[in-house]
């Protein structure tokens, strides 16, 4: 009898409590769509239609970027999923701005700078949200400031026709037919794209989009507009993003993110310095103002910036790097020898705890460049699952700590673009100023040349430890050296030390060295090297690159 009384008495409880919850989800579902965000969340809302951005010929946009005009399902942009820059609905927790509704035109005429940084400011009042920029083409005549707890998304990028696909970067043959194209029509790009028009002729002016702590972007491609191909010429720009003016606090130096970014034409893609000095300080010796910059992550970036692709400078914790893809967007001449010429597509200075993963450099003349950086100043890095090809794919000439495996280092002249005729595939150079330990471990790496010309001269690899109070270990396994000395009198390998007296030392372990079957092919060249100063143990070495080369005073030890 008490079971059956108990059952009539849960059984209404239970069955009143399905039904507010199923009412309560099916209220929640209506509320899933930005334009059912109360304006009460969108401080500082001049419109607040929330009916869904139009492009500029008055359609819907597409959640998925797709600008042609979509008239069926739900017709307004969703941003991406605040946890990851894949496009997705909100947190409905998370105040939401959408640039549309401060006077953001993106027709690629009007200017959007002043719209897009109110729209970051209304962000900012409400203590940190989410401002989305629909897809279209949107003119910056000044740079805008990203704060702390602000995080700015567009639709995601794509480029077409005449602009190579991003999927395409880097492979297969380029069609040099790029002279004369219209670069800026706007059929040539879909998703959310920004057209950059300000800061030209100074690297130092303010960036196109600047992180200044604890803030994000997502989504977004660049073109610049007064430089190759746009035009014939080569024009300096400050970079698209930058992360600078960074205190020095527990809240706002973590935490910055940038992803699934597309820069076409750059003259730098981004520039990551602690404190706020000039991006090129380190070249003329000079110590900037440091902060120390906290946890980041870059990733998947792709596009051919002419000058830098990334910039990272003075920073004292880790960086992500992820996924990032430079290549060749266009053919057009200026353009092509620019960056074959005088980019790097990655640039360290004095960068501790960097991890790079998945990284691809195609046609510049620095895949990987690291370089001194401040006075008593080290890099540290782990490489691993990188694809270089250029004149000099991987450079490191600042002294630190180097983890790198898993990559292949290519020398290639590209459509015989590069004036100086001498190409290398990896460089190690001991930076004479720092008092830092250096320590250098490379494993399973592919050192290829597939230079056409004769008319080179160089080595595969280049070391130099000149710096006899911080001692180099310098040690090689599993690497492959392909295509190298055949017909040259260069070696595959040179290496100098600072004396005979010299404790550091390099060595090759289950190394493969191929070809070198002619009469001239030399395996190494020496100097300054101490007894042992140069090891190989356990290698697969053609006889002949060993008889032509001169093993001076038992400077080289084989096991």
């Amino acid at each position: 009898m008490k079971i059956k009384i108990y059952l009539q008495i849960l059984m209404p409880i239970c069955f009143l409590f399905v039904s507010l919850t199923a009412c309560h989800q099916k209220a929640g579902d209506s509320n899933t769509n930005p334009s059912s965000i109360s304006s009460s969340t969108q401080s500082g809302n001049q419109t607040g239609n929330g009916n869904g951005a139009t492009d500029p010929s008055g359609n819907l946009v597409d959640p998925t970027g797709n600008t042609s005009g979509n008239t069926s399902g739900d017709s307004s942009p969703h941003t991406p999923d605040n946890t990851s820059g894949n496009t997705g609905k909100p947190d409905q927790k998370t105040p939401y701005f959408n640039v549309r509704d401060y006077g953001a035109k993106g027709n690629g005429s009007s200017k959007d700078s002043a719209a897009i940084q109110n729209a970051i400011n209304a962000a900012k009042n409400a203590d940190g949200g989410i401002v989305y920029i629909p897809a279209g083409l949107y003119l910056m005549t000044s740079g805008v400031n990203i704060p702390m707890g602000v995080s700015l998304r567009g639709q995601p990028a794509a480029t077409v026709k005449k602009w190579r696909k991003v999927s395409d970067l880097g492979t297969g043959t380029i069609p040099n037919d790029s002279s004369g194209s219209d670069w800026l029509n706007k059929a040539n790009f879909s998703g959310t794209w920004i057209l950059v028009d300000h800061g030209a002729g100074n690297i130092d002016s303010h960036a196109t989009f600047e992180l200044q702590g604890n803030a994000s972007i997502y989504n977004l491609g660049f073109v610049h507009k007064n430089t190759a191909p746009v035009t014939s010429k080569i024009t300096v720009y400050p970079p698209a993003i930058s992360i600078k003016n960074v205190k020095q606090n527990p809240f706002n130096r973590d935490g910055m993110t940038i992803e699934n970014i597309v820069l076409l034409n750059a003259y730098v893609g981004i520039g990551i310095q602690a404190g706020n000095g000039k991006l090129l300080d380190h070249q003329n010796g000079q110590e900037p103002n440091l902060y120390s910059l906290g946890r980041m992550r870059v990733h998947n970036v792709t596009g051919g910036c002419v000058y830098r692709g990334i910039i990272m400078k003075g920073l004292l914790d880790t960086i992500d790097l992820q996924d990032i893809r430079f290549g060749y967007t266009n053919m057009e001449k200026s353009y092509a020898a620019q960056r074959a010429n005088n980019c790097a597509d990655f640039e360290w200075y004095r960068a501790d705890g960097s991890n790079a993963t998945n990284i691809f450099s195609f046609g510049a003349k620095y895949g990987i460049l690291t370089a001194p950086a401040f006075t008593n100043g080290s890099s540290s890095m782990r490489l691993s699952k990188a694809e270089l090809t250029g004149q000099y794919p991987l450079y490191i000439s600042a002294t630190g700590q180097y983890e790198i495996s898993d990559c292949t280092l290519t020398a290639i002249d590209f459509n015989n673009l590069c004036t100086e005729k001498k190409f290398r595939s990896m460089t190690v150079i001991q930076d004479v100023t720092s008092v830092h330990q250096p320590f250098y471990v490379f494993n399973k790496l592919n050192l290829v040349n597939k230079i056409q010309s004769e008319s080179f001269t160089d080595s595969a690899l280049y070391i130099s430890t000149k710096r006899s109070s911080a001692t180099a270990m310098v040690m090689f396994s599993n690497i492959t050296f392909s295509g190298w000395s055949p017909d040259k009198t260069d070696p595959i390998i040179y290496y100098e030390t600072p004396s005979r007296d010299y404790s550091g030392f390099a060595s090759f372990y289950n190394c493969t060295f191929k070809g070198g079957t002619s009469n001239t092919g030399m395996l190494f060249k020496l100097s300054s090297v101490p007894d042992g100063g140069l090891q190989f143990n356990s290698c697969n070495i053609p006889q002949t690159l060993i008889s032509n080369s001169t093993n001076t005073d038992n400077a080289v030890w084989f096991n």
